[in-house]
């Protein structure tokens, strides 16, 4: 059997070189023999027309098994790369290419807001059709990372970047799954068609 491909896609805002994705990079020699991966950056996308970005989204999505997200949190929410990722790929919802692809989330904080960010991402990638398993996300922020040095019993009661490659493994999983999910019937073909007239 080969191995499923697993997209990360960071939408950072300072890309490879920033928090989020360092965290990643500290797990990724483990995926070796657990899947093909294939990291597409989105702030080096972000000078594309939206035509070339959709056809380059399309692309990535289509060959992948599954996505992982990688964001830090801005302001209470994701990179402005990441809001763009999610506006331009409208055009995939519901479609074969994402219905019931496992999806997962990692998000990054100081202290606040991080954990809002990963569930409202996880409630817009469901919306889009894909799969959110069990335990696939995870937030990770500077104040529980450096309350974890100190001596204290409730270490355990912190998430950690220790468990990034847990929720990776059940992201991957779910691409054995055969899911048996159907589409909601709402019209998707054109999500920027006016209605003000009609209000």
């Amino acid at each position: 059997m080969s191995k499923p491909k697993l997209l990360i896609i960071n939408g950072a805002l300072n890309g490879n070189l920033g928090n989020t994705f360092s965290f990643f990079k500290n797990i990724e020699h483990h995926l070796d023999e657990l899947c093909s991966l294939n990291i597409l950056e989105l702030k080096s996308m972000n000078h594309l027309s939206s035509l070339d970005y959709q056809k380059a989204i399309d692309s990535h999505i289509s060959s992948c098994d599954a996505i992982y997200l990688l964001s830090g949190t801005y302001w209470d929410s994701w990179s402005s790369y990441l809001q763009r990722f999610l506006e331009e790929s409208t055009f995939l919802e519901a479609s074969p290419k994402v219905f019931s692809k496992p999806a997962g989330v990692l998000t990054t904080m100081h202290s606040v807001s991080g954990k809002e960010v990963m569930s409202r991402l996880q409630g817009v990638l469901s919306s889009q059709g894909y799969l959110i398993p069990p335990h696939s996300a995870l937030t990770i922020s500077l104040a529980s990372e450096l309350a974890r040095k100190a001596e204290s019993s409730f270490q355990d009661d912190f998430w950690s970047s220790d468990e990034i490659l847990h929720t990776i493994k059940n992201v991957l999983a779910y691409t054995q799954l055969e899911a048996k999910s159907s589409a909601w019937s709402v019209d998707t073909k054109d999500p920027k068609r006016l209605w003000t007239s009609l209000v």
